[in-house]
């Protein structure tokens, strides 16, 4: 795989994206914090230090372990962000109170090329045949979307503002990050063993794939809240068009135009963005 173009960009006060990519390997984290947040010392906030240490890892152990099976560089992931965070010392901390982050790779092994999605960050395949595959959970953003429907209806009871409506649900937002890896709930990468059977897997022949795209959900808003483009597949096409960095700032100008999520509803004004673009080239 040759990567072509990507962004990691800042949209919240800490940056809790990550992007990682090799020879046959490319990922990204991105993070969220436990309603305890600054518990590990030295890190901006919990989810920088689980992103961090995550990402780390994985760009070792991808970089030197080609053949080695994905679902055991995972496995081997979670105990290393186990045995890290013991040494922290913090003692017991609540799930609620844990980092965790969203998840999705594209790697090459053995001429097949796989994609595996935890949480809400969204993979395009591109084939040589003009076809595009979808790779996308959309647990997360169902809860999402029942979340942004209850701040309408306050909005338009207390007649306020869709940011100062936030408050009144978090016990909605709580409610929610407690679905975290369970069975009625959404998945996400944190300090519980993943199961490949519970997540968006997808393998598919390395030589039939022409591209591959990944991006967070900060970049969804592109697609999602402001119709810049039709689905993910239109985003794709204007990448094509006018590159990544033309995206990011078509995205970042409509954002702050809305600083208070009135006219596009939504969480929050703008969040982190990361995307990455590869060509999957022969050896």
């Amino acid at each position: 795989m040759k990567v072509i173009d990507g962004f990691n960009d800042r949209g919240n006060l800490f940056k809790e994206d990550r992007l990682g990519f090799g020879d046959d390997y490319m990922f990204i984290l991105d993070g969220a914090t436990g309603v305890a947040n600054n518990q590990i010392p030295n890190y901006s906030s919990d989810a920088v230090w689980f992103v961090e240490t995550a990402s780390k890892f994985l760009n070792e152990q991808l970089a030197n372990a080609s053949n080695k099976k994905t679902e055991i560089i995972l496995k081997e992931l979670t105990n290393h962000i186990n045995a890290q965070f013991k040494t922290l010392k913090i003692g017991d901390v609540s799930k609620l109170e844990m980092p965790s982050a969203a998840f999705i790779m594209a790697r090459k092994i053995d001429q097949q090329l796989e994609l595996i999605s935890i949480g809400d960050c969204t993979g395009v395949i591109e084939f040589h045949s003009g076809k595009y595959e979808l790779i996308y959970d959309n647990r997360i953003s169902k809860l999402d979307n029942k979340v942004v429907n209850t701040m309408q209806q306050i909005k338009k009871e207390r007649d306020i503002s869709m940011i100062e409506a936030k408050p009144y649900v978090k016990e909605l937002l709580i409610k929610n990050r407690l679905l975290r890896n369970e069975k009625d709930g959404y998945q996400a990468l944190d300090f519980t063993d993943i199961v490949l059977e519970k997540v968006v897997y997808r393998k598919v022949p390395y030589p039939m794939v022409k591209s591959v795209y990944l991006f967070s959900d900060g970049v969804d808003s592109y697609f999602n809240d402001f119709k810049l483009s039709d689905g993910p597949i239109g985003l794709i096409k204007d990448i094509k068009d006018k590159g990544v960095h033309q995206l990011l700032d078509r995205l970042r100008i409509k954002e702050e135009s809305d600083p208070n999520c009135d006219r596009y509803p939504r969480l929050k004004m703008k969040d982190d963005a990361t995307l990455i673009w590869a060509v999957c080239e022969e050896a």
